[in-house]
């Protein structure tokens, strides 16, 4: 699975409790086993981008969604 998103940093109150997301998914695909990244991605047209992507084992083998 890969999520982006163009909102990149923002400045500005957050939410209790934010910014554990990240971590609560590495958390999860490290017990099934499986591969996480996440970070900021440069674009073709120079801006960035924020992409998380898992990928787990599924069955026989690994899918990559």
């Amino acid at each position: 699975m890969q999520v982006t998103s163009v909102l990149g940093d923002r400045p500005g109150p957050r939410a209790p409790g934010s910014g554990a997301g990240l971590v609560g998914m590495q958390e999860r695909v490290a017990l099934l086993g499986g591969e996480i990244e996440a970070g900021p991605v440069a674009t073709g047209n120079g801006t960035k981008i924020w992409r998380v992507r898992a990928e787990l084992p599924v069955g026989e083998g690994r899918v990559k969604a």
